[in-house]
């Protein structure tokens, strides 16, 4: 149940970056820098709208138990990490609840890649990030 592979599209090789919400266009790239069943971290640019910057998103589950629904993580968005996340499984989503974020972040498959829904990113308008080939 818990581990990350279910939920995130391809993770080797160069990536895209998508970020949408007023916006929905491709914005930038990077690339996986792991991929394991309880640990994946993205690194990248982004490019838009006079806006620039760098993306980072890493998750790590903690208890490293792939039979738990839920559990304790640590996440990364930008640069900034919170090390007393919260993990659940949803369905065929993966949902981490952290005090670096308002609302849950739902992490899920979807069009080829990885679905990073609801964020708080400095991007005008985002509400999500999808990172895939």
């Amino acid at each position: 149940m818990a581990t990350l592979k279910p939920f995130l599209g391809p993770t080797g090789g160069p990536m895209k970056v998508w970020l949408y919400g007023l916006i929905n266009n491709y914005v930038g790239g990077g690339s996986f820098t792991e991929a394991t069943d309880f640990k994946a971290s993205f690194t990248g640019n982004y490019d838009y709208l006079g806006f620039k910057g760098s993306v980072t998103v890493a998750l790590e589950l903690k208890d490293r138990n792939a039979s738990a629904p839920s559990g304790p993580c640590s996440i990364t968005i930008m640069q900034n990490k919170d090390d007393s996340a919260r993990y659940a499984v949803q369905g065929d989503k993966m949902v981490v609840t952290s005090s670096l974020n308002a609302n849950p972040i739902e992490i899920y498959f979807y069009k080829g890649g990885s679905e990073f829904d609801k964020p708080t990113l400095p991007v005008v308008g985002s509400l999500g990030v999808r990172i895939g080939p």
